[in-house]
Parts: structure tokens; sequence; C-alpha cells
């Protein structure tokens, strides 16, 4: 798996299904099995790690010329509609951790605001990135640095826990999910629930 998420108690808790009374401390990685936070025949496809690959765009690592502005990201209605929580965030902490060749980041991320689509997340999360992850090559060359980064979370569960996409928080990317967000709701059936739905 690309990353690792673990929630706060709170903000597991929000996330479990109404039949599951299921407690998850902070600093357990948090499980589909343990959240109930979707459906759990939801696979991680090679389509849905195109969609939720577990990356930072490389602007909020500085970088001002990339082929497409995020609020043109051509993925970013669908990943909209598909995220069971779409929020504003910032960088808390940054700590590295292993030994040379085995090292990793743990990011806590601290959501600020309440959600743009899906559910709303209201503890601190961790992110755990691994060496194979593209981004932990630009967590090496940013550190500390990094910290205080505000930025807009999509999150997913899966059958084999819950992925994640971070892009910029600007006006434009917001009103790009905030249309995506009215067209779902204008083409899906009054009948049909869903993350986006549920609030």
């Amino acid at each position: 798996m690309p990353g690792k998420i673990a929630f706060g108690r709170r903000l597991a808790r929000g996330f479990f299904l109404a039949a599951l009374a299921l407690s998850l401390h902070p600093g357990c990685a948090a499980s589909l099995e343990s959240t109930g936070l979707t459906s759990s025949d939801v696979a991680y496809t090679r389509q849905e790690q195109q969609l939720f690959d577990d990356a930072f765009r490389a602007e909020l690592f500085g970088v001002e010329q990339t082929a497409v502005p995020p609020e043109a990201d051509r993925l970013l209605t669908k990943r909209t509609s598909l995220a069971d929580a779409v929020f504003p965030a910032k960088v808390v902490t940054l700590t590295r951790q292993g030994a040379p060749g085995a090292e990793s980041y743990t990011l806590v991320i601290r959501p600020e605001g309440p959600a743009l689509a899906g559910r709303n997340v209201s503890e601190p999360l961790s992110l755990t990135i691994p060496p194979e992850n593209p981004t932990f090559a630009f967590l090496r060359g940013v550190g500390e640095r990094w910290v205080g980064t505000r930025m807009i979370l999509f999150l997913r569960g899966y059958t084999d826990g819950l992925h994640f996409h971070a892009t910029v928080d600007s006006e434009p990317v917001r009103r790009a999910i905030e249309r995506a967000t009215v067209l779902q709701m204008l083409v899906r059936p009054p009948s049909q629930t869903g993350p986006a739905a549920a609030q």
C-alpha cells in the first residue's frame, strides 16, 4: 500500500457505520474493517489508483509550472463524486523515521473547516509516506519547511484500507469542486445515497 492512514478516536467514530460500535485509538492504522467507512467490496483497482493515488500535487511543494492546473484536473469531478470526504486541511507536523534505506515520513494533517463534499472531518489524521511513494522525494527535499502547508484532501475507503489525493486549496479549485458537487446532485436519482450525500 503506497500510504497508511491513521485517525484520532473521534474522527474514526464519526466514520463508523451505525451498526458498528467499534473504537479506534490514535496512531493505529485505520483499516476499512475497523472503520466501516464505506462498502467493503470497493476494490482498489488500477482505475481507482489513478483517482486516489496517495499523492500530493507538485504545486503543494512550490512547483509553479505543471501541464494541467489543479482546477482543470480531468479527474477532479469523478474524484469529488466518489470521495467519502473532501475537506480543507493543514500540515501540522512532519517527522522522519527509520534507518537509512528504510525511512518513511509521517504527516499529521488537521482539517481546517467543514467538508466541501462528503462527510465532515473534525479530528487530525496521520499519513505515512514510504520511500516508494512519489511524494517521498519531495518531502525529503523540503523537510519541516512543509509544516503549515494548506491543501484540499480527497479521502476514500477500500477493501485494503484508506487512500487519498491532495491538491492545492485555492478559489479556482474550490469552485471546481462546488461545480462537481452540483453536477452530481443533478444527475443522481433522489433516492440514491452515497458519501457525498451524507454530511
